[in-house]
């Protein structure tokens, strides 16, 4: 892994969201990608734990590579078995390419065998048996797999080995690396080197570059098996060149030689699934596992229940550590959004005005609503001279109506968030109406201002309203502009046409 790769998984912060997802703490990471366990949150508290392969940046820039990754994860999507681990989903954040995958806690079958070995208590062989059974059904399920069509998708894992054999603490077996372990190994295939420690699992004809079947997975798999009951590999060599030279001549090890107490139909079993001559391998997964079954003579229960105690004796520690950070990854809060990502603007925020602006216009139409106030007041308040011949006389009712109509309009255009302390002191009180009320005017002023209250009434240009002939100007308020009349609208600011 390259330095750079290194510095970005582990700098990738617990409780950052990846899609639907809250990545937790890194769990592990191979050549191609590094694996995180993180958090699907839904309703209602519904919540499920999951482990998200995340692909290595160096390698998003290989075309070759994402093709095939992108090819195998539609494939894998399609695999559902009990002894495969199931995939989710596909995912693509910006330059994150990922996979949502089932989260499982246990070990891998390279590690349980090797501290099984450590510990002085290898594996049964009828556990091993049963183990490669649950195996070589689920490769049987993959390569028989096919599409709505009806045809073979012809899925072949291609990296069978104890690495990719994984064991739960409750007692299950899965097989992992589906997608990523074929896009692995067709770019392996161009450098021997590349693929190290895993020539060993490799028939003859896929190490040699040769044409190969699914019968390939079942040869890894005899080597796998071969391995984890005996603690040593079948084909280990001294390098890469000679494991490849003992895998072409099958240069392999009798069982029963290595342990005398060795199972003689256990040691055909994987003799036979190791064999060099293709046509001289177990021809599917499902007559291997027939043949592993029968050895082995164990119910799925008590198998289960048989490796589920190994697996608490072996990794007791582990199991308490991992138990603590699923609690803790239960209890992660997201990390707070990016400070790059742009606020959400709304039509209320974007039409704000500033109070120093708002003044300017709320002055007018405050104005024009107290105009309306005093006109109506004085109308109410007086009884109307006789009108002379051929002029009717003015109607109370009617200037009413017309100072409301103007009085609900300057209302309704109002800013709705206008502080009320401000209205309120910008609005004429009743006593100032009061105290205003008129002289006795003389006709041609009385008649002066009925015309201007029609005009009022169809909704037109308000002009300044005058008492007794003269301007009645009122004391400004705290804001308005020195020396203006605030009874006088210069401009109707909201007006949408000349």
């Amino acid at each position: 892994m390259t330095a750079a790769t290194t510095s970005s998984w582990k700098s990738r912060r617990v409780g950052e969201r990846l899609g639907r997802y809250v990545l937790g703490p890194s769990i592990g990471a191979g050549g191609a990608a590094s694996v995180y366990l993180a958090r699907l949150d839904g309703p209602h508290g519904f919540e499920r734990l999951l482990a998200i392969k995340i692909v290595h940046e160096h390698l998003l820039e290989d075309k070759d590579f994402i093709a095939m990754f992108l090819d195998e994860a539609n494939l894998t999507v399609r695999l559902s078995h009990p002894n495969i681990v199931h995939t989710y989903e596909l995912g693509r954040q910006g330059d994150v390419l990922f996979l949502a995958m089932e989260y499982l806690r246990g070990k891998p079958l390279s590690l349980v065998y090797q501290r099984a070995f450590e510990q002085g208590a290898p594996l049964e062989y009828d556990l091993v048996a049963w183990l490669g059974a649950r195996c070589a059904d689920a490769l049987h399920y993959a390569h028989a797999l096919k599409d709505e069509q009806g045809q073979s998708l012809k899925i072949v894992h291609r990296d069978i080995s104890p690495d990719n054999l994984f064991i739960t603490y409750e007692g299950e077996i899965k097989v992992i690396d589906f997608g990523i372990a074929r896009a692995e190994g067709r770019l392996a295939r161009t450098d021997l080197g590349s693929v190290k420690g895993k020539f060993r699992y490799m028939s003859p004809e896929y190490a040699l570059g040769r044409i190969f079947d699914h019968t390939l997975d079942l040869f890894a798999l005899g080597a796998s098996l071969y391995e984890v009951a005996l603690g040593q590999a079948a084909f280990a060599g001294a390098d890469s060149l000679r494991t490849v030279e003992r895998l072409v001549l099958g240069d392999v090890i009798d069982p029963v030689t290595l342990r005398p107490d060795f199972p003689p139909e256990l040691a055909r079993i994987l003799t036979r699934a190791m064999s060099t001559a293709r046509t001289l391998r177990y021809e599917s997964g499902s007559e291997l596992a027939r043949d592993l079954d029968g050895e082995a003579k164990l119910t799925l229960t008590e198998a289960r229940a048989r490796l589920a105690q190994r697996m608490h004796a072996l990794f007791g520690p582990e199991i308490a550590n991992e138990s603590a950070v699923v609690t803790e990854v239960r209890r992660l809060r997201p990390a707070t959004l990016n400070e790059d990502t742009p606020p959400v603007h709304h039509e209320l925020s974007a039409r704000t005005a500033e109070p120093a602006a708002r003044s300017r216009w709320l002055w007018p139409v405050l104005g024009l609503g107290g105009g309306a106030a005093i006109a109506a007041s004085l109308l109410l308040s007086r009884t109307p001279a006789p009108s002379r011949a051929g002029e009717p006389a003015p109607a109370p009712a009617a200037a009413a109506a017309a100072a409301s109509t103007v009085t609900e309009t300057a209302g309704s255009r109002t800013e709705p968030n206008a502080p009320p302390k401000e209205i309120a002191a910008a609005a004429p009180s009743a006593s100032v109406s009061s105290q205003l009320a008129p002289a006795p005017a003389a006709p041609a002023a009385r008649s002066g201002n009925a015309g201007r209250r029609g005009k009022l009434a169809e909704g037109g240009p308000a002009p300044a309203l005058a008492t007794s002939g003269t301007s009645a100007k009122r004391p400004p308020a705290t804001g308005s502009p020195p020396g203006e009349s605030t009874g006088v609208i210069r401009a109707n600011p909201f007006a949408t046409g000349p």
